[in-house]
């Protein structure tokens, strides 16, 4: 479990997040849905550890392995697709199977720099993938594919952090349906907390599609 108790933090002196209490609960996923700027990759790096806190306190377990998707692929530039993989102790035939399942089985002998933007976001989903930390964070996963490619990948990356303890950021309200359990409807500055709702709660396309045109407004 990962917990921001009174969590306060300043940028440039601007607050973004202010006195915030959030809970990720175990073993399910939860998504934020907001738009650019509203604090969601400040709450990401609060979470993880990732900045220090002016205020307030993180508390999460101890020796958690964390599987990142960050906003940036970050990517070894040095080494070839399936190496990107492997690097993390992963072995090749589990790195295999997931460069099949983004699609990038031809591809696993390119370096980096080889690959298209699309693909190098594939590379940076599959080696988080691969890793299977007790914990995923992801960062905007599904920016820079286009809608064929993102509609084979998430359900993959659904069915991946199914029954797993997952904090997604997003400003996609189809991606944070489809892939959450839970979906906190973010505003601000600073970080404010509009609706807090599971996924389950919407019996219906029709109810999905009223709360986010109701969000969205």
């Amino acid at each position: 479990m990962f917990e921001l108790k009174k969590a306060t933090k300043y940028f440039d002196k601007q607050l973004i997040l202010d006195n915030l209490d959030f809970l990720l609960p175990q073993g399910s996923v939860t998504a934020v849905l907001g738009a650019s700027g509203c604090g969601k990759t400040t709450l990401f790096r609060a979470l993880t550890g990732l900045i220090k806190l002016d205020q307030g306190e993180l508390i999460h377990p101890k020796n958690s392995r964390c599987s990142f998707v960050f906003q940036e692929d970050r990517l070894l530039p040095w080494r070839d697709t399936i190496n990107n993989l492997t690097a993390l102790g992963i072995d090749k035939d589990r790195a295999r199977a997931e460069l099949v399942a983004v699609g990038l089985t031809d591809d696993a002998g390119k370096m980096p720099q080889e690959l298209s933007g699309g693909m190098q976001r594939r590379l940076a989903i599959a080696r988080a993938l691969a890793f299977d930390g007790d914990v995923f964070f992801l960062d905007e996963p599904l920016q820079g594919l286009d809608i064929n490619t993102a509609q084979i990948v998430l359900p993959h990356v659904k069915t991946s952090l199914k029954g797993k303890t997952a904090l997604l950021i997003t400003h996609d309200p189809e991606e944070a349906f489809a892939l959450a359990d839970r979906v906190i409807f973010a505003g601000g500055l600073p970080f404010t907390i509009i609706r807090d709702t599971p996924t389950a709660s919407f019996a219906n396309s029709n109810a999905l599609a009223v709360a986010i045109k109701n969000y969205v407004r």
